[in-house]
């Protein structure tokens, strides 16, 4: 019975490792660093954010960008549509601008 009990956990464990693994590759999930943002608060990730963004508005059903956790440099962009469906923007890092001279 102990047996069996451990190869339970060890299967639920690995069933959860997976899920949150692939948490952030979900189909419709666009994760601006896929698309070459850098959370290192000097790199310009607007060309990123903006890339990341093009998919997301071609989407049939919701879709959503995710800036994760970091800081992220950005200066400035334009967002336009048409949007085809609904679209989420999810900031979980910080955006900052550029400073000026």
């Amino acid at each position: 019975m102990g047996s069996s009990s451990n190869l339970l956990k060890v299967c639920l464990s690995m069933l959860v490792f997976a899920w949150v693994a692939n948490a952030h590759n979900k189909p419709g999930v666009y994760n601006v660093m896929h698309y070459g943002a850098v959370a290192d608060g000097k790199t310009d990730c607007a060309n990123a954010f903006f890339e990341c963004l093009d998919p997301s508005l071609r989407m049939q059903w919701k879709s959503m960008d995710l800036i994760p956790l970091g800081t992220f440099l950005s200066s400035a962009v334009s967002f336009k549509g048409p949007c085809k469906s609904a679209l989420v923007f999810q900031i979980r890092g910080k955006v900052v601008a550029p400073l000026i001279s």
